[in-house]
Formats: structure tokens, C-alpha cells, sequence
């Protein structure tokens, strides 16, 4: 009754999907943890390159100001690192934690970045081992498999994801 020609031309068709590829464990985790990473050095810049500084600071993905100052440059500021939910070490005696001067934060989150790039590039390095060790343990599922039969979860090493057991 109320078909229209330009209806018809302009309407829009659903996507017919292929198979889902399943993300691997060890890239997933170096990508979030690099966005996290990238945005705590956008928002750093930002206050303390750009200018654009809050007057009451908001904390970023993996830093706060802890003190501030007269001068933005002479903050003090809490950094940590996260790979998925958990805070890892950061200082040579395996502290989570840091306090840093304003000034060195941007240069600490830029070497970050590199060190996720190094580990993508190299996923066999001492450090890269490490991380995807910390990453699995982060993407275990926390809830039960869906399917009636099964009740758990195994880390398949093969296709670095978990498989329902």
C-alpha cells in the first residue's frame, strides 16, 4: 500500500557476516594496553605541552596529579601501568606505583608506547613472555561457558585464546 520507489532504492541491507575471527590473547591485550597508554600521553601533552590543564586535574588511564602546584610544571603525579585490570611493576624494586615530576611524564608514557611496540614486533623477548603471560591470566572469562555441557575454561596455546571445557 505505502511502497516507495525511493524507499526501496535507498533502503538499508543488513551485512551478511563471514566467520568471526577470534583476537588473539597477546595482540588484544598489547592493543588496549597501547590505547590506554596513547591517551594517558594525549592528555598528558595536552596539560603539559599544550596548555589545555583543568583547573581541578582529572586522572587519565595511568596517571594522576598527586600535588599540585602554582605551576602545572612543577605537578607531582602518580603513574602506573595496567595490563588489563591488574597493575604490574613499574620500578626497578617491582613497585606498581611511581611518583614523578610533570615534566618526565610525557617522555615515561612515550617509552611505554615503545616498549608495547618493541614487544609487538618482538613476541618472543623476555619482556613480550612476560606480559602475554600477565595477559592470559587477565582474559580468563570470570563467568561459565554458555554451552549446557560444558563448565569451565582451558587456555588453548594454539589459537592464544580459552576455549569452553
Amino acid at each position: 500500500m505505502f511502497v516507495s520507489k525511493k524507499a526501496q532504492e535507498t533502503s538499508i541491507q543488513k551485512e551478511v557476516r563471514g566467520p568471526v575471527e577470534v583476537e588473539k590473547i597477546f595482540d588484544k591485550y598489547i592493543r588496549m594496553t597501547s590505547e590506554k597508554v596513547a591517551k594517558s600521553l594525549s592528555d598528558a601533552k595536552g596539560r603539559y605541552e599544550q596548555g589545555h590543564a583543568y583547573k581541578d586535574p582529572k586522572p587519565s588511564q595511568n596517571w594522576k596529579v598527586v600535588k599540585q602546584a602554582d605551576s602545572v610544571s612543577e605537578e607531582i603525579v602518580e603513574m602506573w601501568m595496567k595490563i588489563g585490570i591488574k597493575k604490574v611493576a613499574i620500578t626497578e624494586d617491582g613497585q606498581t606505583e611511581d611518583r614523578q615530576p610533570a615534566t618526565a611524564v610525557v617522555g615515561i608514557l612515550q617509552d611505554w608506547l615503545d616498549m608495547l611496540e618493541g614487544m609487538k614486533a618482538d613476541p618472543q623477548s623476555e619482556a613480550a613472555q612476560e606480559f602475554h603471560r600477565i595477559a592470559i591470566e587477565q582474559a580468563k572469562p570470570k563467568t561459565l561457558p554458555k554451552a549446557e555441557d560444558k563448565t569451565g575454561w582451558k587456555y588453548d596455546s594454539k589459537s592464544d585464546s580459552y576455549i569452553a571445557i
